[in-house]
């Protein structure tokens, strides 16, 4: 990808021409592997953080579709026949001395067939940690959509907000997912394993820690 559609992304044009081709199916992609791209387009700035770990989570662009008007529910799921996943952590300060109360998780992604609900409140949310620092959604796994010649991996976007303040602006991606190798904005610390299986629901757990 030239340094001019990257440029696009941030933009905002970039982001929204994303959504372009959402009805293809995977199958009717071309692969970047078997298109000479160079091999895996990744970010690799190392692995997901292992428990324990107090590694400051990564930043990402925005993506398409925020909007300040989410629902506040801790489940969101409109299609029982998708693969249900339940995401949970905790948000820390730098250092992760203590978790943060009353922080304000903002999460939205497509519906399995890989569309935005960009005027509405459909899998959109936003969650407040609990006096631990918690927080947990009940959603289903995001559809993959057409950016040029290969598919967006399944991807969560995410801002946490402390204060009225945005202080993280990310996107998580789930361990296993065929499109990440051709994905240039992903990175490997935000690919996340899960528990769980497919036909029972899958169980992801990502702690935020802020700068």
């Amino acid at each position: 990808m030239s340094e001019l559609d990257r440029r696009a992304l941030l933009t905002g044009a970039g982001a929204l021409a994303l959504t372009q081709g959402c009805a293809l199916r995977a199958s009717e992609a071309e692969w970047c592997l078997e298109d000479d791209a160079g091999g895996s387009q990744i970010n690799d700035d190392g692995p997901f953080p292992s428990e324990g770990d107090c590694q400051v989570t990564a930043s990402q662009i925005e993506g398409p579709f925020y909007s300040a008007n989410s629902q506040s529910a801790a489940d969101i799921v409109e299609h029982d026949d998708a693969v249900i996943v339940t995401l949970s952590g905790r948000v820390f300060e730098s250092g992760c001395a203590a978790a943060l109360v009353g922080a304000l998780v903002e999460i939205w992604h497509t519906d399995p067939d890989g569309e935005y609900d960009s005027v509405g409140t459909t899998y959109r949310t936003g969650l407040t940690t609990d006096a631990d620092g918690n927080w947990s959604l009940r959603t289903v796994r995001p559809g993959a959509y057409l950016n040029g010649t290969a598919y967006r991996p399944a991807h969560y976007h995410v801002q946490v907000w402390v204060d009225g303040v945005e202080r993280l602006t990310t996107q998580l991606y789930l361990e296993g997912d065929e499109y990440l190798a051709c994905d240039p904005f992903a990175n490997t610390s935000l690919v996340c394993p899960w528990t769980g299986s497919e036909e029972d629901g899958i169980h992801v757990e990502m702690d935020f820690v802020l700068a």
